[in-house]
C-alpha cells in the first residue's frame, strides 16, 4: 500500500501534537533521556502505531519532512522525526542517514538534529554501534568526519570524537558492557 506525502504528515502529526502536549505539561517530569525516550515510544505507538511498525513505508515523506519549512513544529520535531526512523532495518536506517546528510549538507537542517541522527549513544545507536565494521557505516562515517573537519565548536568535536569511537570498534567494547546493564532503547542489538 502506497501512502503520499500529505497522509504521512498527518498520521505523524497526529503523534506530534500529543507529544508535545506530554513536552509542555511533563517538562521537569521526565530529564533522565530514557524516560524521555520511552515516553516518546509509549505516545507514538498509541497515536500512530502505523508510523512505527511500517516505518519503510513513510521512510521517504519523513525525510522529506525533516526540510519542510512549511510544517509547524516545535525544537523537537526533527528529533521525533528521526527517533521514528531509528525504527528501520540496519540496511534502511544506513540509507535515510544518506539522505539526511544530504539535507544537512544543503543546510536544510541543523547540526544537532544532523547529529542526533549519526549518533547518539550505545543505547540508542546500537545497531550503528555494532556494525563498526560495515563498510556503507564506513563510507558515511568518513564521509561526515571530512565534511566536519574544520569546525571547532565543543558539539562537532564531541560528534567526531564519537565516530571515530564507533569506526575503530572501541564503542562497541564499551556498548557490550554497557548492554548488560541497560539494554537498547529501540530494537535490538542484532547484526544487519
Amino acid at each position: 500500500m502506497a501512502v503520499d506525502y500529505k497522509s504521512t504528515v498527518t498520521l505523524f502529526f497526529k503523534a506530534e501534537n500529543q507529544l508535545i502536549k506530554h513536552r509542555i505539561l511533563q517538562k521537569e517530569i521526565f530529564n533522565d533521556p530514557i524516560e524521555i525516550f520511552e515516553n516518546k515510544l509509549s505516545v507514538i505507538k498509541k497515536e500512530a502505531p502505523l508510523i512505527l511498525i511500517n516505518t519503510k513505508m513513510y521512510e521517504k515523506h519523513l525525510i522529506m519532512m525533516l526540510s519542510d519549512s512549511s510544517l509547524k513544529r516545535d525544537q523537537e520535531t526533527n528529533t521525533d522525526i528521526i527517533f521514528i526512523l531509528y525504527h528501520l532495518c540496519y540496511n534502511d536506517y544506513i540509507k535515510s542517514l544518506r539522505s539526511i546528510f544530504e539535507i544537512y549538507k544543503s543546510k536544510k537542517i541543523p547540526f544537532d538534529d544532523f547529529s542526533f541522527a549519526v549518533y547518539q549513544d550505545c543505547f540508542f545507536s546500537c545497531q550503528l554501534v555494532q556494525n563498526y565494521h560495515d563498510e556503507e557505516l564506513k563510507k558515511l562515517y568518513k564521509e561526515v568526519l571530512i565534511f566536519i573537519s574544520g569546525k571547532r565548536d565543543r558539539k562537532y568535536i564531541i560528534l567526531k570524537e564519537n565516530l571515530i569511537g564507533v569506526l575503530n570498534g572501541q564503542a562497541w567494547e564499551i556498548c557490550k558492557k554497557d548492554i548488560k546493564i541497560q539494554p537498547p532503547i529501540i530494537g535490538s542489538c542484532n547484526s544487519k
